[in-house]
């Protein structure tokens, strides 16, 4: 849980981003609902636009946020699949 939250105080401007681009597509999805239960022609495309935009700017990482040298370390050594770490 501790991860989750560096995460999101790390990288808020997109997560505050995502979040407004979420709160947009649930309308969105609720109208395009009611419209196809009503034999309606649904609106899906904005509704799918502005979830995609949504999920990735929940994926995204903010421009100010650099990664630390023991991040990076742990990533190279994930990508090369060490398992041991020098201590």
């Amino acid at each position: 849980m501790d991860k989750v939250i560096a995460y999101i105080k790390a990288n808020w401007k997109t997560n505050l981003a995502a979040f407004c681009a979420f709160a947009y597509s649930v309308p969105q999805f609720v109208t395009a609902i009611q419209a196809w239960q009503a034999g309606q022609k649904p609106d899906w495309r904005a509704a799918i636009i502005s979830l995609i935009i949504a999920a990735g700017l929940a994926a995204a990482k903010d421009g100010d946020n650099h990664s630390t040298i023991a991040q990076v370390e742990a990533s190279t050594n994930k990508a090369n699949g060490v398992t041991e770490t020098k201590q």
